[in-house]
């Protein structure tokens, strides 16, 4: 039997146990941070660590000029009009020629392409940030050093790769062929931006917006964030059907670039919350778990809510618990 001293309470006995064995409680892992150090190694840090996360990206429209913005219904931009692959684009896909096109008649308010990130398989790559340095004249004994200049270059031009799983209908596939063939015909100049307006304001209407969601295990609480701009397709998939066979479905990767990438802003959630502020009239918002009463059965039954949102808010959390004293932002589902 061990006895404990009597100067030393249980709790405190208990407490110096673990410590003697490398572990921590929460409160004393967060105060080393700032003023300790690790005098026998890596601290082991349960309650701080990143596990798997989940990723959502959202694509914003481009506008491009495929049919005629004021007319009542599906007409084709005369512009367009001796082209064979648009006349059958309009005629056959016109949900895709609206992922396209935000001004196309009868277009829903909803700024995101929902076939993008419905379609998307893989993980957005974002840049790193890496500053540049600038060079100092050299002594006479030939030494010189190098200043630390910034990393304002790290946010110019990225690339990424994305994965795509289509379906045997090819939405997604003529959504990146009409891309390639639009540019095709705008730089012939046979075809002119949809409204005055892009031509007046010195605006892109061929780019899109890219947001990129990661979020912790609870599905809802943002660890990561970024938003590319400018963004285009350089590249359509056409060697996805050089093999006849398909044994894990229609899968290929296309290629993008944007102008500018800039994560972890909170102007970036701001951004993101005006444009779906349209999205979000009369819908509710869907919690990630319920429970209900299942008449018939006395004691009520909880699941995972499976239903599809249709649009999205960024909502910053007040409650503190287990964010080391700091509020959160949510990423919260409505429909």
């Amino acid at each position: 039997m061990i006895r404990v001293p009597s100067n030393l309470s249980p709790d405190k006995y208990v407490l110096e146990s673990m410590r003697s064995a490398g572990l921590y409680s929460k409160k004393e892992i967060n105060e080393a941070k700032y003023s300790k150090y690790p005098r026998f190694g890596r601290i082991l840090d349960p309650y701080g660590r990143l596990n798997n996360t989940t990723q959502y990206v959202f694509f914003t429209k481009p506008d491009l000029h495929i049919v005629n913005p004021g007319s009542s219904g599906m007409r084709m931009n005369s512009e367009l009009a001796g082209n064979s692959f648009f006349y059958d684009l309009v005629r056959l896909y016109p949900e895709v020629v609206r992922e396209l096109q935000s001004s196309a008649p009868r277009s829903s308010r909803d700024p995101f392409s929902h076939l993008l990130s419905f379609g998307v398989n893989s993980a957005l790559d974002v840049p790193s940030i890496e500053a540049t340095t600038i060079d100092t004249p050299q002594t006479m004994f030939g030494a010189s050093i190098e200043y630390m200049g910034n990393a304002e270059k790290s946010d110019e031009n990225p690339t990424f790769s994305l994965e795509f799983i289509d379906s045997k209908e090819l939405e997604l596939y003529y959504f990146f062929k009409a891309y390639q063939e639009y540019h095709i015909e705008r730089k012939s100049g046979n075809v002119t931006p949809p409204s005055r307006s892009y031509t007046f304001q010195r605006k892109l209407h061929n780019v899109m917006g890219c947001y990129k969601f990661l979020v912790d295990e609870d599905m809802e609480t943002l660890i990561y964030w970024a938003y590319f701009w400018g963004v285009y397709p350089i590249s359509a998939p056409r060697e996805a059907f050089s093999d006849p066979t398909f044994p894990d479905g229609l899968t290929y990767s296309v290629n993008f670039k944007a102008g500018f990438v800039e994560d972890m802003t909170p102007a970036i959630l701001v951004e993101f919350n005006s444009k779906m502020k349209r999205c979000l009239a009369g819908k509710k918002r869907i919690p990630i778990y319920e429970v209900k009463q299942i008449q018939g059965i006395d004691n009520p039954i909880g699941w995972i809510n499976g239903k599809l949102p249709s649009a999205a808010k960024i909502a910053e959390s007040g409650s503190r618990r287990g964010h080391n004293g700091r509020s959160k932002y949510k990423l919260e589902w409505y429909g």
